[in-house]
């Protein structure tokens, strides 16, 4: 996940409505697919992280931002935090709409096959592991789930959060990522693994 640095009326309309459009780049697509993701403030299972889906439940996906305004205005079905999500999205068409941050599929996978575990190369991958989570965890689907755990993803989320992100947790200021030890995965079973988790997930989209 990288932030796009966007700025300006749409951004701060995604802000205040905790509602965002995300861009997806991978091998398997064209273009970048573009998705919503929102904090549902009504969830009382404190799972707040979700998607638009389809009635069956696929991700709401276009080819351009104002294509998935578009495709999401023409469904006749309840959203996510509903009332929030629908002012969100009135408010969208008077602005310039952008994704907030892009999942890059691409540099995620060229990354493991070259076997550089950077930084920037785990973090994005907990990022998309922590995104793929959100879907199984709105589906209530534990086969999904299930997916990222005892094995070298989950190796990999548990590195990151025992070594990088908690440490850092109210130290931003002291804490210095040139310390933290270096992570040797078995790079043949994460690659498996991301497969996996990257198929499934996109085999979850409905593109329109």
């Amino acid at each position: 996940m990288k932030l796009t640095e966007s700025e300006g009326e749409f951004e701060d309309l995604c802000q205040q409505y905790t509602t965002w459009i995300h861009a997806y780049v991978s091998d398997r697509f064209e273009t970048p697919l573009y998705h919503i993701w929102l904090t549902d403030s009504t969830d009382e299972n404190d799972r707040t992280d979700k998607f638009i889906l389809s009635k069956d439940n696929k991700i709401i996906t276009s080819t351009s931002p104002i294509g998935l305004l578009h495709a999401v205005k023409d469904l006749e079905i309840p959203f996510p935090d509903d009332t929030k999500t629908k002012e969100w999205l009135i408010r969208t068409f008077l602005s310039d709409p952008a994704p907030s941050v892009v999942y890059d599929m691409k540099f995620l996978e060229a990354a493991i096959l070259k076997k550089e575990m950077t930084h920037d190369f785990i973090k994005e991958a907990i990022n998309f592991i922590n995104l793929f989570g959100d879907l199984g965890h709105q589906l209530e689907d534990e086969d999904l789930l299930d997916l990222t755990w005892d094995n070298a993803a989950r190796d990999l989320w548990d590195f990151y959060y025992d070594n990088i992100f908690w440490p850092r947790w109210g130290h931003e200021d002291t804490f210095d990522e040139s310390k933290v030890p270096k992570f040797e995965p078995d790079y043949e079973e994460l690659k498996e693994n991301f497969d996996v988790l990257i198929k499934e997930f996109e085999s979850r989209f409905d593109i329109r």
